[in-house]
């Protein structure tokens, strides 16, 4: 019976030690991730204010409409390349964060399942000890 218990408890330690392990590395990569869309987006708020001192330094230079026109589509096409770009590799960090976060989970259902096995008993059932003290 104490063998059983003690099994119980060693079985219970392990899940709760897989489970933090798990948590661990989910925590350490959400970190990581939101580092690196922070730098992202960072990136973007610098490249929209490049755009814009590049639309105010246009009015200085501008001679007549079509040259402001013109200046003004330039860095509207330009940001508009940069921010695509920028998105791609949001994606692409996204998707990183998504594959890892799959394999952990996948990683530690397949450990639990190892250590708690189907049809294996770590403890009594409570009718086979109700049986015995009947017996005794």
């Amino acid at each position: 019976m104490n063998t059983e218990f003690n099994n119980v408890l060693k079985n219970i330690k392990e899940a709760n030690d897989q489970t933090l392990a798990v948590a661990t590395d989910l925590s350490k990569l959400a970190t990581r991730t939101q580092g690196l869309l922070l730098n992202k987006q960072m990136a973007a708020f610098e490249l929209w204010l490049d755009a814009g001192a590049r639309q105010i330094q246009s009015f200085s230079e501008i001679r007549d409409g079509r040259d402001l026109f013109k200046t003004q589509a330039e860095v509207a096409q330009d940001l508009g390349r940069k921010l695509v770009t920028s998105l791609t590799e949001v994606v692409e960090i996204q998707t990183q964060a998504r594959d890892e976060m799959a394999k952990l989970v996948e990683g530690n259902l397949k450990q639990m399942q190892a250590t708690v096995k189907p049809g294996k008993k770590t403890a009594p059932s409570a009718k086979s000890s109700v049986a015995r003290k009947k017996a005794a």
